[in-house]
């Protein structure tokens, strides 16, 4: 074969491989270059709402003579610091050496502190202890013919919450009226506010000895609840 044939054959060689590699080009830009498009969602989140209850509480006594009668016992700790792993705070005052005409005021503030509405129910309960009789209640009882304790001697003025009107009762009453307070809607950052006025009054005879040395405890839990009716 002559020079010029190998020439021209080479020639042809070249050229089909040059088509070749065009043609692979061209498939592989292809391949590369089809269309597309992403769109991303991370970090979906749900978290659950809050109903917190928080309340303080104050008190102040009016004795007649300030030092000798009617005493807060524990005015600055009536309640405790939040407890750490639950929360819970505790409120409760002690009222001692309680006399005829001594009168004071006992305030309950509650706040939602939750990002949630929620409703508010109290529950009270009054209990009482006789002590121990002195010879001066014992002859009155007989001189009357019973021995009611203090909480029946004790009269009370609540109001706040959904009383519209200061309800006036005994001691012993006063659980009723409080129990008048179910479902009571608290928003967040919402308050309520009750406030008791209680009094021992002076009859003005030997009737007021049949309170010598006697107790009475009211009992408050206040429940705040996502939905009414929950408890």
């Amino acid at each position: 074969m002559g020079n010029s044939v190998k020439n021209a054959t080479l020639i042809r060689v070249l050229r089909g491989l040059v088509v070749v590699g065009l043609i692979v080009t061209v498939v592989g830009v292809g391949v590369y270059f089809y269309f597309s498009d992403v769109e991303t969602s991370p970090g979906n989140k749900i978290t659950a709402g809050t109903l917190d209850l928080t309340i303080q509480e104050t008190a102040e006594i009016e004795p007649i003579e300030p030092n000798d009668w009617g005493r807060i016992d524990n005015p600055d700790t009536i309640c405790t610091t939040p407890d750490p792993t639950t929360g819970e705070i505790t409120c409760h005052v002690e009222i001692s050496h309680v006399a005829p005409t001594d009168t004071g005021t006992i305030v309950w503030t509650l706040k939602n502190i939750g990002n949630l509405k929620g409703y508010l129910t109290v529950d009270a309960d009054v209990t009482s202890d006789n002590g121990t009789d002195t010879e001066p209640e014992l002859t009155a009882a007989e001189a009357y013919g019973s021995n009611p304790d203090l909480s029946y001697m004790v009269t009370t003025t609540l109001s706040g919450g959904s009383i519209t009107e200061p309800q006036t009762a005994s001691l012993s009453e006063v659980e009723t009226k409080f129990d008048t307070q179910i479902d009571r809607p608290m928003d967040p950052e919402g308050e309520i506010v009750y406030t008791l006025v209680w009094e021992l009054p002076n009859t003005g005879s030997t009737f007021d000895n049949l309170a010598q040395g006697d107790t009475s405890t009211i009992d408050l839990t206040f429940y705040l609840e996502q939905v009414e009716n929950q408890h």
